[in-house]
């Protein structure tokens, strides 16, 4: 048996699991997917949201194609 954990799940995400994803970014028990601060528009309000493409910064600024296995289970 393969452990996927943490391999990566690579966008394009379906509406189910960028909803999955958006709601694990609420979870407390779990640090949220955020951007490094690099930008003034977003350094106080790093977390990341879920989208078809991928996440995105509030900021517009900063993208990702992937999540950790795990996170496309919780809910």
């Amino acid at each position: 048996m393969t452990d996927n954990t943490y391999k990566p799940t690579f966008a394009s995400w379906n509406p189910q699991l960028v909803e999955t994803l958006n709601f694990g970014q609420m979870n407390p028990q779990f640090h949220p997917y955020t951007c490094p601060g690099n930008y003034s528009e977003c350094k106080d309000q790093r977390e990341l949201v879920a989208t078809k493409d991928g996440w995105i910064c509030k900021c517009g600024k900063y993208t990702q194609n992937w999540c950790h296995g795990f996170s496309a289970g919780i809910k």
